[in-house]
């Protein structure tokens, strides 16, 4: 029920600052969109790729593209969770880098999103 586009390479930003704060980085879930969404021409390799999850709900999918903020508020970086592309299995990578898509269930994947700032990899079932 959900489709993340995900960030394929870093952005940067000469300024550390704007880089870490404002610059998604490979694996950030820019955004959570329906089953069936018309994708742009942009919005594919090489910047970008599209994990089709279909047993997610939109509404558990919105939590991927909150920012990671301080106590105040302020935001750290851009995303608080990020998909480790380069960690997921061989055959979905490879679809990944090659067709700048898959599909995947989403116990084949939660396992490789995991929490910026703990580590963790997601539990949310």
């Amino acid at each position: 029920m959900a489709e993340l586009l995900v960030k394929a390479i870093d952005a940067t930003h000469p300024d550390p600052v704007k880089d870490k704060q404002g610059c998604y980085k490979r694996g950030d879930v820019v955004v959570a969109m329906p089953d069936g969404h018309k994708w742009g021409k942009e919005e594919r390799l090489p910047k970008f790729v599209i994990v089709k999850i279909p047993d997610l709900s939109i509404a558990s999918a919105q939590k991927y593209i909150q920012e990671e903020v301080d106590g105040k508020g302020e935001p750290i970086t851009r995303r608080l969770f990020q998909v480790e592309i380069d960690k997921t299995p061989l055959e979905l990578r490879n679809e990944l880098e090659t067709k700048g898509e898959a599909m995947v269930l989403w116990n084949n994947i939660k396992g490789f999103v995991k929490d910026k700032v703990t580590g963790a990899p997601e539990t949310l079932s």
